[in-house]
């Protein structure tokens, strides 16, 4: 509830506005509770929610997933005091060593790294066919694609060159060579 308070439920991004998506946050979260690894951590002003962290602990890391925050409290950056709370909790816990915002590096992680490492993508798709659909189109048919404008792009460049060298020959501007 506190993600789609946020610029996200507006958007129709949130988990709530998504329930195949709410329904393997639920499943996983699910699973690192009776592993012993989740971590729910929420902020709170005069007890109501406005911030939240979704992540896990493991080997010595907390690999936070998720955060989001109430817009309505935009202006006091809930989700980095947040983040700052909980830093300074893993500061005290000596078996804690990392945090790892378990994802594509974006603007607001920039305050809190001091290095990245590069990520891949990680496709999911429901079982329905317009999923399975999509996925193999992902899959099999974008590198194509790909590929292909890349080769157009080249072909044109070699194109346009050989225009500017023939128009240089012939004396003649670029802007002359389509009359």
């Amino acid at each position: 509830a506190v993600e789609d308070r946020s610029w996200k439920g507006a958007e129709g991004t949130s988990v709530l506005k998504n329930p195949t998506i709410f329904e393997q946050y639920r499943k996983e979260a699910q699973l690192l509770a009776r592993l012993g690894h989740l971590e729910l951590i929420f902020l709170e002003h005069r007890g109501q929610p406005i911030a939240f962290v979704y992540g896990w602990n493991a080997k010595s890391v907390h690999f936070l997933a998720k955060v989001g925050y109430d817009e309505s409290f935009a202006r006091f950056a809930p989700g980095q005091q947040l983040i700052l709370r909980l830093l300074e909790k893993y500061h005290t816990d000596s078996n804690m060593r990392l945090l790892d915002f378990a994802g594509p590096f974006v603007d607001f992680h920039k305050v809190w790294t001091s290095r990245s490492y590069p990520v891949g993508p990680l496709v999911v798709a429901t079982p329905q066919l317009l999923g399975r659909g999509l996925f193999h189109a992902y899959t099999q048919w974008q590198p194509r694609v790909k590929r292909l404008k890349q080769r157009v792009t080249a072909s044109l460049q070699s194109l346009r060159a050989a225009a500017v060298s023939v128009g240089r020959r012939l004396g003649r501007p670029m802007s002359q060579m389509s009359q």
